[in-house]
């Protein structure tokens, strides 16, 4: 009974802790949307779009990853998802549109997120499907009013840019994609320009990246839980490491205990390489049956909350290090210019 009592305990600081978090958190995105906008200027829209998904094989797809820029804006993770800023606009500055509602797909890939929690979470009033997102764009670079959302008032500030020829649209390229894919904003770019003319398209990816560089102390408590968390990988795969042991098993004793203190995933794939693959800079395979004598090379770190640090390691599969080398008898001290600076 002192156990379940221990536990009702727990789970009650929990739940009072975590609307705390929450709430710093949605704080937290208004600000960062607020610092965007001051930097962008009234004259521009800015539209940023979420990460598409990714197959694995067939109809699997790997596990979904937020685009960094978007997660940053708005706190949220899920496919579909794009953010419009209009900070020249005396009322509707901020739009969320969400993907939408599907009950025979939610029945296999499970709930997608209500209107009404994706503005609890964003703290963005005005949240739209995206299917409504191509008949929006339209009608505002059309100097048209969009229904009850987006009248003319409300649009009054990039309606008058664009009449005046001074209106930028603006979205985030970043990096090149891996795959030489274009990016959903390079595509958009591309379709509004074969239709609309008024705006001057811009990158506004090095003002995203300059925000992001400064640290909340919100993102800062995330960024040390990430930390931590990293660290106690580290030390339980330390512990997993001896001779005869696989390096597949260091992996996954470092990526256990991720899950198991709340990490959303690795930040980066694990490199786990010992004696010759030490020297292999993204070593993969994580194949090799360890050895006495060994070196060990492992580079690890946590997803916290979209934050992460970067730990490399190494270390003897023995355990134990040798002893410091001596310079042979009669060789002296070394010069002071043969030293490293």
């Amino acid at each position: 009974m002192r156990v379940l009592r221990g536990t009702v305990l727990l789970l009650v600081v929990l739940l009072a802790a975590a609307p705390a978090f929450a709430n710093d958190l949605s704080d937290d995105l208004a600000a960062r949307r607020s610092r965007l906008m001051a930097r962008i200027g009234p004259d521009t829209m800015v539209v940023i779009f979420s990460a598409p998904p990714r197959v694995y094989s067939g109809d699997v797809d790997y596990e979904y990853h937020q685009d960094p820029n978007l997660y940053y804006l708005t706190g949220l993770d899920q496919e579909e998802t794009i953010l419009v800023l209009m900070p020249g606009n005396p009322n509707t500055r901020e739009l969320l549109f969400i993907k939408d509602r599907n009950p025979d797909r939610e029945h296999w890939t499970g709930p997608r997120l209500p209107r009404d929690e994706a503005r609890a979470r964003t703290g963005i009033s005005t949240v739209l499907n995206t299917s409504a997102f191509e008949a929006f764009i339209g009608a505002v670079l059309s100097r048209r009013p969009y229904g009850s959302t987006l009248d003319d008032a409300e649009a009054g500030g990039y309606f008058a840019a664009l009449g005046a020829g001074r209106a930028r649209l603006a979205v985030v390229l970043g990096d090149n994609s891996p795959d030489d894919q274009p990016s959903p904003a390079q595509l958009f770019l591309r379709k509004v320009r074969d239709r609309y003319v008024g705006f001057v398209p811009v990158d506004v990816t090095r003002e995203v990246y300059a925000l992001r560089m400064v640290k909340t102390p919100h993102e800062i408590e995330t960024l040390t839980r990430a930390t931590d968390i990293s660290v106690h990988g580290q030390r339980a795969g330390m512990r997993a490491a001896k001779p005869g042991a696989f390096e597949y098993q260091v992996k996954a004793a470092i990526e256990a205990v991720y899950r198991a203190e709340g990490a959303d995933s690795w930040a980066y794939p694990s490199i786990v390489g010992s004696g010759p693959n030490t020297t292999i800079l993204h070593y993969p395979q994580d194949a090799r049956q360890m050895q006495a004598g060994d070196l060990l090379l492992v580079d690890a770190a946590a997803n916290f909350g979209y934050q992460a640090s970067d730990i490399t390691r190494t270390y003897p599969v023995s355990g134990t290090f040798t002893a410091p080398l001596t310079p042979p008898s009669g060789s002296g001290r070394p010069s002071t210019e043969a030293r490293p600076r």
